[in-house]
């Protein structure tokens, strides 16, 4: 606290007086401040270190995994905002909120899985399927099918 005390002080000096010297002073006493919160930073670290490493050791995975997600900021529920189909209405309260999410469901569930048209089924890329084979494969045949699977991936 004596540090901090010290920098207002000289910050109030230097907004009287304008001067150079007490410019200089007044960076000495901002590098200082910046090294004490640099060690009170340091500090918390260790000390969130050390209970972190005393909850991995002692199996309590959970209060482990939580104080990671305080870490890294994130948080185990997502904060999105809700619209409406049409992305006019922003919804709050929990009803339209319930409503939205059946008609998402109900959107998602009443797909018609019927198949009028065949051909568009014949359309489709066929995946190769698995043959019983009375020879073995020679290598000119198993290195002519690395070199389409190698161009299929590159195509696609």
């Amino acid at each position: 606290m004596d540090a901090i005390d010290k920098h207002r002080r000289l910050l109030k000096q230097h907004n009287r007086i304008h001067q150079s010297g007490g410019a200089m002073g007044l960076r000495r006493s901002e590098l200082e401040l910046r090294k004490l919160v640099r060690q009170a930073k340091d500090k918390l670290k260790h000390e969130k270190a050390r209970q972190m490493q005393w909850l991995a050791d002692t199996d309590q995975l959970g209060d482990f995994y939580a104080e990671v997600r305080h870490l890294l900021d994130t948080s185990s529920m997502a904060k999105v905002t809700l619209n409406s189909i049409s992305g006019e209405a922003l919804f709050k309260n929990r009803e339209e909120i319930l409503e939205r999410w059946a008609e998402h469901f109900n959107s998602l569930l009443s797909v018609d899985h019927f198949v009028d048209r065949v051909d568009h089924v014949c359309c489709l890329h066929q995946q190769p399927f698995a043959l019983e084979l009375d020879e073995p494969v020679s290598p000119d045949e198993e290195i002519n099918a690395w070199l389409v699977l190698i161009l299929y991936r590159v195509n696609y």
